[in-house]
């Protein structure tokens, strides 16, 4: 009796996790493709200036260096696709791995994975609302349902059960935790610092400024010497054969 009623509260988490990480992953797909075809996403309630959807808060935020992987420039929410669509399909498939099991296959070998993915998507999800809220000081619905399902996950996923050894349990969420933590800084770092770097072509400036004020120079014309005395009557006689000669002197 104990392992049916472990079984049904197994498979309801499992069941539970698939339709959170199902509504994930559209969100998240129809963002990486607004992302990826440069178009403005539909306003939500939580966007301030809704009625411009170029120019709201949540385009916004989706456009900002945030955003992305810097360098590569992968969207976030590419990745998040991929990784809701992971939890969706593993919570899938052992819920309908779980309606045969047996005592001994109660315990999925893709639980552990489902456990320690879902920790790290709602430690990631604590990450970006913290940047959210402290370094763009933007408002985006999108974010908050991201967020709130991710949070969800792990919570379903720990508190359901799907690693039935507590300790085992423990040390794979917070060891998820940890490296996400780690990575999130990392990302954070290299972000800002990327986006706080001036380009390439203002380091240029000064030598593109000496190259002008050279040509300038060389274009300007060129005034005439400055007369500083009177020519002797021998210069002029000279002249005069020098212009006999067709060679042209100008004497004052």
């Amino acid at each position: 009796f104990i392992f049916f009623i472990i079984t049904f509260i197994l498979m309801k988490t499992r069941l539970l996790l698939s339709g959170l990480s199902s509504i994930g992953s559209l969100e998240t797909g129809y963002l990486t493709y607004a992302k990826l075809a440069s178009i403005p996403v539909v306003a939500g309630p939580f966007c301030s200036d809704a009625g411009n959807l170029a120019e709201s808060s949540c385009s916004s935020v989706l456009s900002s260096a945030y955003s992305v992987i810097p360098v590569v420039n992968l969207p976030l929410t590419s990745v998040a696709f991929v990784g809701y669509s992971l939890v969706a399909i593993l919570s899938a498939l052992t819920f309908l791995k779980g309606k045969e099991a047996t005592k001994n296959e109660s315990q999925s070998p893709f639980d552990t994975i489902l456990l320690a993915l879902t920790s790290s998507m709602g430690t990631f999800s604590v990450y970006l609302l913290l940047v959210l809220s402290t370094v763009l000081h933007k408002s985006c619905s999108y974010c908050y349902l991201s967020s709130l399902l991710s949070i969800s996950m792990a919570a379903v996923a720990w508190q359901g059960g799907i690693v039935s050894n507590k300790t085992k349990a423990f040390v794979v969420s917070t060891s998820s935790m940890i490296c996400t933590t780690l990575a999130s800084a990392a990302l954070f770092y290299a972000t800002s610092t990327l986006a706080n770097t001036p380009p390439v072509s203002a380091s240029t400036a000064p030598a593109a400024q000496i190259l002008q004020s050279v040509k300038e120079a060389q274009q300007s014309p060129k005034a005439p010497p400055e007369v500083t005395q009177h020519s002797s009557p021998r210069a002029f006689v000279v002249s005069e054969r020098l212009k006999n000669s067709n060679v042209c002197i100008t004497l004052s």
